[in-house]
């Protein structure tokens, strides 16, 4: 890469003979000098466009990938299967408590209320699962359409 006194070396000169006014009639040295300059400007972009070429690109490719990778429909699947084990899991146990304490009670499990009880404790389970399952689809869908929003942030210099 050009550095500043790459730059400095070739702008003084013309800096110089502009200010002075020297070689008024003698163009050559500032037709030279801009020359220079407009060379070594075309090399620091050729510098950095292959600096991108090279480092950005590449990770700007990984993100875009990764953002789709996380909003995929086996992602999402993924994220909604883990959601409905975790209220599966937790209403489960409970249901196991709640029964084990209406026969500690003395409820037949055969009784209206004994099942009643139960049934509104499915009902409650179907609404929670639904609830979650939802959830994390939304969530898994944010997640990516963030990723891809940084990557886009990312390659516009924001």
């Amino acid at each position: 890469m050009s550095t500043l006194t790459d730059i400095l070396g070739v702008a003084a000169p013309l800096i110089g003979a502009a200010i002075t006014g020297s070689n008024a009639t003698d163009t050559s040295g500032l037709i030279k000098a801009a020359t220079d300059a407009t060379n070594l400007s075309t090399n620091i972009t050729a510098d950095q466009w292959n600096y991108f070429v090279n480092n950005y690109r590449p990770a700007q490719t990984m993100g875009i990938q990764r953002a789709v990778a996380a909003g995929s429909p086996e992602e999402r699947a993924r994220a909604e299967g883990a959601a409905n084990a975790d209220v599966a899991g937790a209403f489960d146990q409970a249901g196991k408590a709640t029964a084990s304490r209406m026969q500690s009670f003395g409820l037949n499990p055969a009784s209206p209320a004994y099942q009643s009880t139960l049934a509104s404790g499915d009902l409650a389970k179907g609404a929670a699962t639904a609830g979650a399952i939802t959830s994390a689809d939304r969530a898994t869908q944010a997640r990516a359409d963030a990723m891809l929003s940084d990557v886009v942030n990312q390659g516009m210099g924001i």
